[in-house]
């Protein structure tokens, strides 16, 4: 018999005919140019579902091997494992699994699968190391009673190291090519050792034990982890699959050896880094404990200068107001022109003082204010807002209110969004000889998106970040009064609701204010009495 087998490969590096199951779009090109890495001409088919992938293997295609994701549309799991691997017959199945799946992957192997690999790991290399592992591995299994010339073709062009060694000695009958190069040893220097050779010293026993179970197994198959020892003293993790064969009349062992070690050194990596994770989460918690309690402390601190903000200065600024007032009314023939002036401009700055304390004070308060949810007739509320805000010109105002849906939400909160941009809206538009302000309305099942328009000034969209900034304006006071809360607030309101806001405009053509709020429930479905399920129980009764 001769000891250098047959360079002819069963199947071609040029070409390799593979249906690939997988119903991801992106992980299935992946899956293409891992292939066209390593083989000139890949020749893939994909299948999208199960049932695609059952019709395929069915037909007359002469597929090399079945590449298989875990999770379809239509099957995953052993399911879908059982059913591939009995339709594919013949034809080596290798199932694609990511970490948290390495369990499963590993327990298909059971079933019929000829091997899993993780997906985030994997190389074009590997993965054609795999196939062509798989392809060999299958053949060998279904061959195994067939001549000893082609079972020397598969075993010497294996990508994966193999050899044959007696059971009852341990000597190494035969070797193949991957085995010489991956161990270093040349073909002589293996043939003339035994398989405790290539053993650490520590793990003899484990070996010896192993071969004594073998030994007592009625189908003597065996697979397992092990270490195993280089030439150059190299230690390595090896997943060992053995079946028992006659060979040249001695009963022996052939073995495939894959190096699992950068496999392995990934996993306990992966598991450092679970644990440095859990204690980064750990740490990340406590500080957020810190973080909450600052917050509590510093919301009882606002609180308290809330309350002097509301009496400690809005005492003394209604005291300057008042004895101005009366300054200006008892004592107006004493003063002069440029002293009138004087308390004036008093009497007007206490009163902007006042109203930007207010509006702090009610955006300190919407903030801390909890959501109460109920259904909200949003068509009747906004009406009401309208109806109620003053207007120096009523006459000159086009008020424009379309179908508003209901919605699902805080009315104090919602009302307060729409008399904020309702203000605004006749405000800014208060300049123009006709004033036109719409609100309308457009829904799916999920939100509402509302708008309101006016032809009003509008303002420059290159200051668009500023807008909805407290104490922001973008308009001088001589131009429009304001405190710049007003639109804060509404942003707040509407993201307390979970909804954005967003604006568009165009200076001396108006604005456009949007925004999105939760739509309210649909009603539940009402039988009439009239309906065929009623007609037909009163005439059952």
């Amino acid at each position: 018999m001769q000891n250098a087998l047959s360079p002819t490969m069963i199947y071609s590096q040029e070409t390799l005919k593979a249906l690939v199951i997988e119903d991801n779009e992106g992980d299935f090109v992946i899956m293409e140019e891992l292939l066209a890495d390593e083989i000139s001409k890949p020749l893939v088919t994909r299948a999208e579902t199960m049932a695609e992938a059952v019709s395929l293997l069915r037909g007359t295609a002469d597929y090399e091997v079945v590449l298989l994701d875990l999770s379809l549309p239509d099957g995953e799991g052993e399911l879908l494992v059982r059913q591939i691997v009995e339709e594919a017959r013949q034809i080596p199945v290798i199932v694609f699994t990511g970490y948290t799946d390495k369990s499963f992957g590993i327990k298909t192997l059971s079933w019929g699968v000829s091997d899993y690999l993780l997906k985030d790991d994997l190389k074009s290399f590997q993965l054609y190391k795999s196939i062509s592992y798989s392809i060999e591995r299958k053949k060998v299994h279904n061959q195994l009673s067939e001549s000893e010339l082609k079972y020397r073709a598969l075993f010497n062009l294996s990508p994966i190291p193999k050899w044959v060694f007696e059971l009852e000695t341990l000597q190494f009958l035969q070797v193949n090519e991957a085995a010489i190069r991956h161990y270093g040893y040349t073909r002589e220097g293996f043939l003339s050792m035994t398989l405790a050779d290539i053993y650490p010293r520590e793990d003899i026993p484990s070996l010896e034990k192993a071969i004594s179970q073998i030994q007592q197994q009625s189908d003597r198959h065996f697979k397992g982890t092990v270490r195993h020892r280089k030439k150059n003293g190299e230690v390595i993790f090896v997943e060992i699959e053995s079946s028992e064969i006659l060979y040249e009349g001695v009963i022996a062992r052939i073995v495939l050896a894959n190096d699992v070690t950068d496999k392995l050194i990934a996993e306990q990596k992966l598991k450092k880094s679970e644990e440095q994770l859990r204690l980064l989460n750990a740490e990340l918690e406590q500080r957020v404990a810190e973080r909450t309690s600052d917050l509590t402390e510093a919301s009882k601190q606002l609180e308290i200068f809330s309350y002097s903000i509301s009496h400690d200065l809005q005492s003394p600024l209604r005291s300057m107001m008042g004895f101005a007032q009366i300054i200006k009314r008892k004592h107006s023939e004493k003063l002069t022109e440029e002293g009138s002036m004087y308390i004036d401009h008093i009497i007007t700055s206490a009163r902007k003082m006042s109203d930007l304390i207010i509006n702090l004070l009610e955006f300190s308060r919407i903030g801390k204010k909890s959501v109460q949810k109920h259904v909200i007739r949003t068509n009747a509320l906004v009406r009401s807002v309208w109806d109620n805000l003053p207007k120096e010109n009523p006459e000159k105002i086009e008020y424009i209110q379309n179908e508003l849906p209901d919605i699902l939400g805080d009315a104090s909160l919602i009302e307060q969004v729409f008399v904020n941009l309702l203000s605004n809206a006749i405000k800014y538009s208060s300049k123009k000889e006709y004033q036109r302000i719409e609100v309308g309305a457009r829904s799916n099942e999920a939100e509402v998106i509302f708008y309101v328009k006016d032809n009003g000034s509008g303002f420059d969209m290159a200051y668009y970040e500023k807008l909805f900034g407290l104490f922001k304006r973008l308009h001088t006071p001589s131009e429009f009064e304001g405190t710049g809360v007003g639109l804060s607030i509404v942003k707040t309101i509407v993201k307390k609701h979970g909804g954005e806001i967003w604006a568009e405009s165009q200076l001396g053509e108006g604005s456009a204010f949007s925004f999105t709020l939760p739509a309210a429930p649909l009603p539940e479905p009402t039988h009439s009495p009239n309906s065929p399920g009623n007609q037909r129980l009163s005439a059952g009764m």
